[in-house]
């Protein structure tokens, strides 16, 4: 959702955090081409450059298959993201999603004065910020 309330029509070349199966992991992914009705159907992940179909995350979907109280999105509920180069000058918030120059894309998951820690795969890292 945009600022307004209203729902962002996703294009090609608009972000989303989806599995790649050949980096076996949640990663960002670019929209290559969207179906007929409005949703991502190819993508291509922005770490190891493989075009393929979009896919659901993996570990909600197994979830809900293992009867877990997993809840499903509603279709069309994509959130894009932008993906931000890390610099210890900027400020960084939870969920942001950065480019470090040596550990690569990686999810803010706290965010406090000075420090931030970052998940990059399966490690979790401190780094500094302005913030």
């Amino acid at each position: 959702m945009s600022t307004d309330g209203r729902v962002k029509r996703l294009r090609p070349g608009d972000e989303v955090i989806t599995y790649c199966g050949r980096c076996r992991q949640e990663r960002t992914h670019q929209i290559v081409a969207l179906n007929s009705e409005g949703q991502p159907d190819r993508v291509l992940c922005r770490f190891c450059q493989s075009d393929h179909i979009y896919r659901k995350n993996r570990v909600a979907a197994k979830r809900a298959s293992e009867g877990g109280r997993a809840t499903k999105e509603p279709a069309g509920s994509f959130t894009p993201v932008t993906l931000r180069p890390y610099s210890v000058k900027e400020v960084y918030a939870a969920g942001d999603v950065i480019m470090h120059p040596k550990f690569g894309q990686g999810r803010v998951t706290e965010a406090r004065e000075g420090k931030i820690v970052v998940k990059f795969g399966s490690d979790a890292r401190t780094l500094l910020h302005a913030g």
